[in-house]
């Protein structure tokens, strides 16, 4: 069985990350359930290449964790076992859109699969390497060791990748905890929270989910309607976002330069003043380096169908 990971402490796995007592995370918001007819979505790791002209290395990852009881054997390399797992796990239509897309990209599709070990300096564990072609078949396979994994990041990003100062406190994975914060300098990629598709499978909209967790009375609380890209992103300054927010546009650029951005910041609590029990959508624009906030609309944090829906109106009609 191959599971999608979910976002836990690097300490103690079985600490989640904080998420809304009454609603689901953005993602199922984005979900077929409420998209127009034939709408989607896809995630992905992605590489910058960073120095002279910072281009989009050639290849997306998925990162997916195994149980191991699921399988005769793991690591297991066989296409066809793959194959069948994947669809298990993602679905054929997925397997086939991130085939689809990232080949018309020219773009290399890979699955880096792992049983996540809980402490990867002293015991490391196998990754398969598992590429989709455009149809979304599984068409090579790889047993690697973690060195070469880190070898592989440093490559495509165009050398080693440390973050400073800034540890990961919660990752989806412990070898992204272990990557990162162990300073082996091959952080694992950045993702792209969701790039949103149409029904002629063209990419419309990049949208990044932006987590709001200080509840109202405490120290460091932040109203959802004082969220801004300011606050985390500044023109030729240092600031938190900075490189997260610039890979994204640099994502953006190499997809078309027209695609829209968007900010949604969201919840993870629930206020007893009314008004503040709502999310943001902020389009951005502007070059690499010097993203500005063009547009902002509210709407109240989503807890069934029609409201869900509703958000997705609301950002579509931002994005036209």
């Amino acid at each position: 069985m191959i599971l999608k990971p979910e976002l836990a402490n690097c300490v103690n796995r079985k600490w989640k990350a904080k998420t809304h007592p009454d609603t689901t995370e953005p993602t199922e918001w984005f979900s077929q359930s409420y998209l127009p007819a034939d709408y989607y979505g896809l995630t992905f790791d992605f590489f910058v290449c960073w120095g002279e002209g910072n281009n989009i290395s050639n290849e997306f990852w998925i990162k997916r964790t195994v149980d191991k009881t699921a399988f005769d054997y793991w690591p297991n390399k066989d296409k066809n076992t793959l194959q069948n797992a994947l669809e298990q796990s993602e679905g054929k239509d997925f397997l086939e859109r991130f085939g689809a897309f990232s080949a018309s990209q020219n773009i290399k599709a890979k699955y880096q699969l792992f049983h996540d070990s809980l402490k990867w300096s002293d015991y490391p564990a196998a990754i398969i390497t598992a590429e989709v072609d455009h149809s979304g078949e599984v068409c090579d396979t790889q047993k690697n060791k973690i060195e070469y994994i880190k070898s592989e990041i440093q490559r495509l990003s165009g050398g080693e990748v440390f973050v400073g100062d800034k540890k990961l406190t919660y990752a989806q994975t412990m070898l992204e905890c272990h990557l990162t914060n162990d300073d082996t300098g091959a952080a694992w990629p950045g993702d792209v929270d969701l790039l949103l598709f149409n029904e002629n499978k063209q990419p419309i909209a990049i949208i990044e989910f932006k987590k709001n967790t200080f509840k109202p009375g405490e120290e460091k609380h932040r109203p959802i309607k004082d969220e801004k890209l300011s606050n985390y992103y500044r023109s030729g300054k240092a600031a938190e976002d900075n490189r997260k927010y610039n890979r994204l546009a640099i994502l953006r650029d190499f997809i078309n330069p027209e695609l829209p951005f968007i900010n949604l910041y969201y919840p993870t609590w629930v206020s007893p003043n009314p008004a503040e029990n709502v999310i943001k959508l902020e389009k951005v624009t502007g070059n690499v380096g010097a993203l500005q906030a063009i547009d902002v609309k509210y709407e109240p944090v989503p807890y069934n169908q029609a409201d869900k829906e509703k958000v997705i109106e609301t950002l579509l009609k931002m994005i036209k």
